[in-house]
């Protein structure tokens, strides 16, 4: 509603009303959301780099590129589909000669999505990744299964959803972690994912109509992988890299999926596991930069 005050003349046949305030409704604008898939086979294409820099000379660095290709076949309709997502992953690798780790490890999977909506407060969610991570230079314990499941009660709809279940990492540091938390939506223009083992804030910072959104978003999560190498004395082993990662950075969405993001931040809390024996190496903290595009 928008209160206006009018003091000039309002002409009513041979009466002025002179002073008069007036309550003049003001059209409800709506927003337009984002169309979440496209109407194709081919729903998303995306290409993303990064670099995480050892705060010293004497520690361990990573270069990454990220390559992956999701296509949607409907489950009934678009609005549920089932996700199909390849992708390929290559970590080059620099460290000091007293850090016994291959130059580049590899990751090349495939995931299975699909979330259905049981009634209406409840969605259920699916996901699993077969994938094989290693160095390419042995099979022995390469292959490696990402699944997660869980059950969104849509507690306040549209406002607050909470989220219970569990997802196994295919890590030998860390097999399995719970999937609990919350999602705060108080508004269109900021989200809260209070969740485990990730945790996201997100502003909104400019929308173009129905085309695309410009965001700005906060993330604490865990970072790192487990790979199957072989050490450099012949011997074949498993290495776990792990951190705490906080970044923040821009992304951009249009509709139908895609678009690209700008992130930078800090890894903390390093460390390098080989399994073989147990040992840990502790790694310094690590400057993160990365960015991406996606069709």
């Amino acid at each position: 509603m928008l209160l206006v005050s009018l003091t000039g003349l309002l002409w009513n046949g041979s009466d002025a009303l002179l002073g008069q305030e007036i309550l003049v409704e003001e059209p409800t604008v709506l927003e337009v959301p984002l169309e979440k898939f496209k109407k194709q086979a081919l729903q998303r294409a995306g290409l993303s780099t990064g670099w995480l820099g050892a705060a010293n000379h004497h520690d361990l660095s990573a270069t990454w590129l990220d390559a992956s290709v999701r296509f949607g076949i409907p489950l009934g309709s678009m609005d549920s589909p089932l996700a199909i997502t390849p992708g390929f992953r290559i970590d080059w690798l620099s460290a000091v000669p007293t850090i016994d780790v291959p130059d580049a490890l590899y990751d090349t999977g495939v995931e299975f999505f699909h979330m259905r909506p049981w009634n209406e407060r409840w969605k259920l969610l699916g996901m699993i990744r077969p994938a094989v991570r290693s160095d390419f230079s042995t099979s022995r314990d390469a292959f490696r299964m990402f699944a997660l499941a869980a059950a969104i009660w849509q507690y306040i709809p549209d406002r607050l959803s909470i989220t219970m279940g569990a997802v196994y990492l295919g890590r030998s540091d860390i097999p399995a972690l719970p999937a609990v938390g919350l999602v705060w939506t108080p508004d269109t223009k900021q989200r809260l994912e209070l969740q485990f083992p990730r945790t996201r804030y997100f502003r909104r910072l400019a929308k173009d109509g129905a085309n695309s959104e410009l965001w700005a978003q906060m993330t604490l999560g865990i970072g790192g992988n487990t790979w199957a190498v072989t050490r450099s004395n012949g011997s074949e082993d498993e290495i776990a890299l792990r951190d705490l990662r906080l970044t923040t950075g821009l992304e951009k969405i249009v509709s139908g999926g895609g678009g690209w993001f700008l992130e930078t931040g800090v890894a903390f809390d390093r460390s390098l596991e080989f399994l073989s024996d147990e040992s840990t190496v502790s790694l310094g903290t690590g400057l993160i930069f990365s960015g991406g595009w996606a069709y």
